[in-house]
């Protein structure tokens, strides 16, 4: 992606060069050195050139450019977006810009915004792999999983690299089609630097197969090479739960999870859910309202603490609790039902 940043910005900064009214030599020498402070990874370096360049010609398309991109680099969606919708004002065929700013709305979930950037992106025959590749993935979250298939296969097509099987194992998985996915996560595990996101697709995808074991393992593979990474964590914590397999080891996950990000909701209603399903409604109390009190409006912490409750013989707290539950997540019984929980609160709640 470097690379592809390092062409475009020598080739608009080309342009600026024969345009005197846009740029002088200052502006574009700054621009030129932001971009070699790119290239080395110094960030801090890359706004400060950039912001110099701006200075003196603040019609310096690629200045905007190389500032997004640290935007980008550092979460900062929102100031990467102005960035990049300056640079395109100014050069309305900076194609990079495009891409990278669909990028950065697929990261906001503005999806539909993302689109129309990334299909105009993908015209630049040098940025259509990439911008096909993540065409697909917000065409995923918009649920056009088929046309997604489509755009991540043109993207392969294009460059066979194991990014773009993660990512239709992800569309597949979406798409209900969980014994592809697994075919397509399994592929991908031969580039190192994919294999610990194509080891968590599998887990995923042998989880919606019911083969528990397996994406047990999986993510004991993740941890083994990753021992911080709380999402693989929580997964097995959360798989261990459902399986009912290893109350023990699931704990442990789920503590080492919760010392990591000591007031993630999602964590504690994973270690509730836990609770529950080996007979622990009293913890599983104590889980649900940690889950509530960092987020109140978390559907899963406020469901979870109706059925501790509701175990617990506080049937009427209970309802009142399930009442604000399903308000939040009108599927969110459904979605525990499919893991073996379905409390009576659930049915009270429908008669009414």
């Amino acid at each position: 992606m470097v690379r592809a940043i390092i062409a475009a910005v020598i080739a608009a900064l080309a342009l600026v060069a024969w345009s005197p009214v846009l740029a002088g030599p200052s502006a574009m020498e700054l621009t030129e050195s932001a971009l070699e402070h790119l290239k080395a990874g110094r960030l801090d370096a890359v706004v400060a050139d950039a912001d110099a360049a701006l200075a003196i010609d603040p019609r310096m398309a690629p200045a905007y450019l190389l500032r997004g991109d640290v935007h980008q680099a550092r979460g900062n969606y929102g100031g990467a977006i102005k960035d990049y919708s300056a640079a395109i004002t100014i050069n309305p065929d900076l194609d990079l810009a495009r891409l990278n700013r669909g990028i950065a709305n697929i990261n906001l979930g503005d999806f539909e915004s993302a689109v129309e950037d990334l299909e105009k992106a993908a015209r630049d025959r040098s940025l259509e792999s990439k911008a096909r590749g993540e065409l697909s993935v917000a065409l995923r979250h918009l649920g056009r999983h088929r046309q997604a298939l489509a755009e991540v296969d043109r993207a392969y097509r294009l460059k066979p690299i194991a990014q773009w099987l993660v990512v239709r194992g992800d569309i597949l998985l979406a798409n209900g089609e969980p014994g592809m996915a697994l075919k397509t996560f399994t592929d991908a595990l031969a580039d190192p630097k994919e294999r610990l996101t194509a080891l968590d697709g599998r887990a995923r995808a042998h989880f919606e197969l019911r083969d528990y074991a397996r994406a047990i393992a999986d993510y004991e593979k993740i941890i083994a090479e990753a021992p911080d990474s709380v999402a693989a964590l929580n997964d097995l914590c959360w798989t261990r739960a459902v399986a009912r397999s290893g109350l023990a080891q699931a704990e442990i996950a789920c503590d080492r999870a919760l010392k990591l990000t000591p007031e993630d909701p999602l964590v504690y209603a994973t270690r509730a859910y836990l609770w529950l399903a080996f007979a622990r409604p009293d913890a599983a109390l104590a889980d649900a309202e940690a889950a509530t009190r960092f987020d109140p409006d978390y559907p899963d912490g406020r469901f979870l603490r109706a059925v501790a409750l509701e175990r617990l013989g506080r049937g009427a707290e209970a309802a009142v609790e399930m009442s604000v539950a399903l308000k939040l997540d009108p599927e969110i019984a459904r979605t525990y039902a499919g893991h073996g929980m379905s409390p009576q609160t659930v049915s009270s709640q429908r008669r009414d």
